[in-house]
């Protein structure tokens, strides 16, 4: 057994003590990693699949459609909205950027 422990019972129960905060500390901190973990796999499985298509809004009152997009083209920022697909025209004939991948 070690004898680098201090000979009194004062003394022992202090490092007791000590030691059982940073226990409590070190516990609270996995348990803590463990939750952010576990909600991070919950995002992952809960992530919605990209748009198909992304349509390029202009500027100005009405904000009028300017090009279509592949949902995997480039980020949405806010002149860019989802849509399930093209209504009015087909992608490939109208809008050649949507199919070419840019």
């Amino acid at each position: 057994m070690f004898d680098d422990l201090p000979p009194d019972l004062e003394r022992l129960r202090t490092l007791r003590t000590w030691h059982a905060m940073w226990l409590a500390r070190i516990d609270g901190k996995i348990a803590q990693l463990v939750q952010r973990q576990a909600e991070q796999e919950r995002g992952r499985r809960a992530k919605p699949a990209p748009p198909k298509w992304i349509v390029e809004l202009g500027i100005g009152v009405g904000r009028p459609p300017v090009q279509v997009h592949r949902g995997t083209c480039w980020p949405t920022a806010p002149a860019h909205a989802a849509t399930a697909v093209p209504t009015s025209v087909s992608a490939s004939s109208a809008y050649p950027t949507a199919t070419s991948g840019r």
